[in-house]
């Protein structure tokens, strides 16, 4: 999210793609992190990780890359 500078995207487009997701089967869990440092990408990145509930994926919101990378477990 911290890449946006403009937002065009609405309500149905998230839903829409959340919904997608909400509805695929991997063949193991995984982690999925979204770093939103402004108030407008968190508001779009909460409605996300709530429209896309999925017991294999664990959506979690950072205000930084450097917590998500943390959480996710990267290195380097």
């Amino acid at each position: 999210m911290t890449g946006i500078t403009e937002l065009t995207v609405r309500y149905p487009d998230v839903e829409a793609v959340a919904t997608m997701r909400k509805n695929l089967k991997f063949p193991n869990a995984y982690k999925s992190d979204i770093v939103a440092k402004e108030k407008l990408h968190l508001g779009y990145a909460r409605m996300f990780q709530m429209l896309s509930a999925n017991p294999q994926i664990d959506v979690q919101i950072f205000p930084d890359l450097e917590s998500a990378n943390k959480w996710i477990g990267a290195t380097g």
